[in-house]
């Protein structure tokens, strides 16, 4: 691949990798890329690695393919669709009064790839990391796994944890089990005393990484809002889900 001499090379080969994603519209792993960018393979597997652990790529450990996240297409979001999932967000942000995130998974970590927050709501912000572990985010993200790729998730997680923000895998798994019944997380005081969240998985295909609808609160108020904001939460999503479908064909 030529590049002019007055483009930053580092900043046109990373949109030269997410035009590839775009132009053969599939996972890919390193090698493919690599002959594709002409770069050295110590090159490309730091590119691809910085990207994934931004959360712009999703890195398959099992299949060792990469593949661009729901963050990348948000970037365009505003300008081809108006903003469609933004809106979404604003729209339950308003009739819920919480804080609203979309979240990913991010290597060892759930990612908030897009935040619409509440007036008294905390500061969280776009591309934010939270325990994969710990919060209602990370439940929905893990329950999309089998339960052995869960504990050795779970594993690799905590050897990196204080000792007192461990999870046992067992206990973990009774709380993902139940997550896939519910078809929601819910979890209060995991991560901040006094501060809860509910999350719920957006409709995504078979070789598409999940992406989790959250809304948090706090306080008593936000325990006792918890079936209504599922109520709402599910009618945005089977609507997105809809809307996906007839987007498709």
């Amino acid at each position: 691949m030529e590049m002019d001499s007055k483009i930053v090379k580092s900043a046109g080969r990373v949109l030269a990798i997410l035009e590839f994603f775009d132009e053969i519209m599939r996972p890919a792993g390193a090698a493919e890329v690599r002959a594709h960018i002409g770069l050295p393979a110590s090159s490309t597997s730091a590119l691809l690695g910085s990207l994934a652990r931004l959360g712009y790529l999703h890195y398959d450990t099992r299949s060792r393919l990469y593949c661009p996240t729901l963050r990348v297409g948000l970037l365009g979001d505003w300008v081809q669709n108006g903003g469609a999932m933004r809106s979404l967000l604003e729209d339950l942000n308003r009739q819920t009064g919480q804080l609203v995130v979309l979240g990913a998974r991010c290597q060892l970590s759930a990612q908030y790839i897009q935040v619409v927050r509440a007036s008294h709501s905390r500061p969280v912000r776009r591309g934010t990391l939270a325990p994969l572990t710990r919060t209602a985010v990370g439940w929905v993200l893990m329950s999309k796994l089998n339960d052995n790729e869960i504990i050795r998730l779970v594993t690799r997680v905590n050897a990196d944890e204080a000792p007192d923000r461990r999870v046992l895998p067992s206990q973990l798994l009774e709380r993902i089990h139940a997550v896939r019944g519910d078809g929601y997380a819910y979890c209060f005081g995991q991560v901040t005393p006094g501060v809860g969240a509910i999350g719920m998985p957006l409709p995504a295909t078979a070789d598409e990484p999940p992406v989790v609808l959250a809304v948090s609160g706090s306080g008593s108020g936000f325990v006792e809002q918890r079936d209504d904001i599922v109520a709402m939460m599910r009618e945005r999503v089977d609507r997105y889900g809809k809307a996906r479908h007839a987007a498709n064909g």
